[in-house]
Parts: structure tokens; sequence; C-alpha cells
């Protein structure tokens, strides 16, 4: 019976003991309440460039995304970093009066009895287009409002 009982103690204690893991992350990365794994610099990027606003975040491709609302504005944001914190895109909610006629033009001819939200996205050189989602699409403008392709 000793032997039974000094036999189930100890493979409780090998049990607990290989069950012990190392939880913590490398130095440099958190975690957000998503669950995405993001430099520590690409987080403190977004509260300098953003402050007062929470982001829900989400992985794109190499880069790091962040989704807000600006409160003080009520527009809706979408943000993309690389690894190093740079800005890659800002993604834009606009106004029905701040984008192009071309786009207006384009959904009156093709989709007149439909409402859309543009966006405007603007790369880390300044270069501009716009885009609009549409079901299960993104319809793509240039500069200049003309219509470029749908993306699925």
């Amino acid at each position: 019976m000793k032997k039974i009982l000094l036999s189930a103690i100890l493979m409780y204690f090998i049990n607990i003991s290989l069950a012990q893991t190392n939880n913590a992350l490398p130095t440099g990365v958190q975690v957000t309440p998503e669950g995405i794994i993001t430099p520590v610099i690409v987080s403190n990027k977004f509260n300098m460039d953003y402050p007062n606003n929470n982001a829900i975040w989400q992985k794109e491709g190499d880069n790091y995304a962040a989704e807000f609302t600006d409160e003080s504005t009520n527009t809706k944001y979408f943000i993309v970093y690389d690894e190093d914190g740079n800005l890659v895109r800002k993604d834009k909610e606009i106004d029905n009066t701040a984008y192009p006629k071309g786009i207006a033009t384009y959904y009156s001819k093709n989709y007149p009895d439909e409402n859309y939200v543009v966006w405007l996205s603007e790369d880390n050189k300044g270069n501009k287009t716009y885009y609009t989602k549409r079901k299960l699409t993104t319809i793509c403008f240039d500069k200049n409002g003309r219509y470029v392709a749908v993306k699925k």
C-alpha cells in the first residue's frame, strides 16, 4: 500500500513538472486582446499617432493592421504598420463630398439603388486611391475616381 501511495505521489509530481511551460513572450512583443502577437514598437507608434483610440488588431500578411473609430470625429480608420512600426497604409472612411465624382457616376450607372461608403487609402508615399465594399467584393478606383478593378 505504501508503494502504491508513493508511486502515485511520484507520478503526480512528474506530471506537474512536465505540465509546466514557459509562456513568456519574447522581448519586444505583446499579445492584443484579439490574440495577435504584435511588436511593442507597432502599438507604441499607433498610440502616438492615434492617442485615446482603442483598435482591433489583425495581421495583414507580414504587417499589423489596427481598425478603429475615432470617437471625436466618428470616422472609421484602418491603419497598417510594418513590423518596425512604419506606416504602410492608412485607410479612412470619407463622407460623400470628399471623393471624386467618378465614383458616384460609377455607382449610379452600375448600382443605382444601392447605398455605399467610400474609403480613401493613402500609402506611405502619399499615393491615394479609393475603394468601396460591396457584398463579398471590393471595388477599386484610382486617385481620380476612375474604376480600376473588383477584388474578391
